[in-house]
């Protein structure tokens, strides 16, 4: 996100340590110029799979879909083949956290979307629509 402010960057950390609470992992929260938020690694740094966290601000029924930029999700799929280790999408939601694991060959709804009002070019980028009934509660898990 170009336009990381410490509000929403602690936000993500209070997500991040849900998640390693949950899923008993640890998270490493890469740079910004990186395409996938975070590497799942356990207590013995062995990479055990890959996570893009969304921080939304409306409540699950809100929508039938999630946007997401696609070029998120086809590097997660991206890792997903090549590594063969599990990609996660994780979303915190308003009133709860959900969970979906993609698989290289998922596909949805493809547009080009993004931010009505674009803060820069950017913003405006080819999006999935991700149903939001595809998605599981955030639950304790073996990763």
């Amino acid at each position: 996100m170009l336009f990381e402010t410490q509000k929403h960057l602690q936000k993500e950390r209070e997500f991040i340590n849900h998640i390693e609470q949950l899923w008993d992992c640890t998270l490493f929260k890469q740079p910004i110029n990186k395409q996938i938020d975070c590497i799942i690694y356990d207590q013995s740094d062995l990479v055990i799979g890959c996570l893009e966290m969304k921080i939304r601000n409306f409540a699950y029924k809100t929508y039938d879909t999630l946007m997401i930029s696609s070029k998120k999700i086809l590097a997660g799929q991206n890792w997903a083949f090549f590594a063969q280790q599990p990609f996660f999408l994780a979303v915190r939601l308003n009133d709860c956290d959900i969970v979906l694991e993609i698989n290289p060959h998922d596909t949805w709804d493809m547009r080009l979307g993004g931010m009505t009002f674009p803060r820069v070019s950017a913003d405006r980028e080819p999006v999935y629509y991700i149903p939001l009934k595809e998605f599981k509660l955030l639950t304790a898990r073996t990763v």
